[in-house]
């Protein structure tokens, strides 16, 4: 996987700029080895074109559809999947540089939650 703290701030600053397409294409090459066991190959499969995952690729039109960005309680309720299957994807897409958190909101329960957002926003 690829992570930003492996190049330089202009490096970083292209990439961000890149389409998500872009992005996945030239980081998600070669999801699967010819060495690796079957289930990585069928791992692969599972992505989308954009090398996305299911869950990620939904986190992604969601995100596109609301240019403000949405906190994680609302993103379970437009995408459709547990908390618990959320939260992970949200900080690896973090760390991706897919998307990233831009100030607060209230959730319905009154507590703070980071607003999600896309990078290229």
């Amino acid at each position: 996987m690829f992570h930003f703290d492996n190049v330089n701030k202009k490096q970083q600053q292209l990439f961000v700029r890149e389409s998500l397409h872009d992005f996945n294409e030239r980081f998600n090459k070669g999801l699967a080895r010819k060495s690796d066991p079957q289930t990585s190959h069928d791992s692969a499969k599972s992505l989308t074109k954009k090398g996305l995952s299911r869950i990620e690729s939904l986190i992604v039109d969601a995100l596109k559809d609301t240019p403000g960005g949405l906190i994680s309680e609302a993103l379970v309720q437009r995408v459709g999947v547990e908390w618990q299957s959320l939260t992970p994807r949200l900080s690896k897409m973090e760390e991706r540089g897919l998307i990233k958190r831009n100030g607060t909101r209230m959730s319905s329960k009154g507590r703070r939650q980071g607003v999600w957002q896309l990078n290229s926003q």
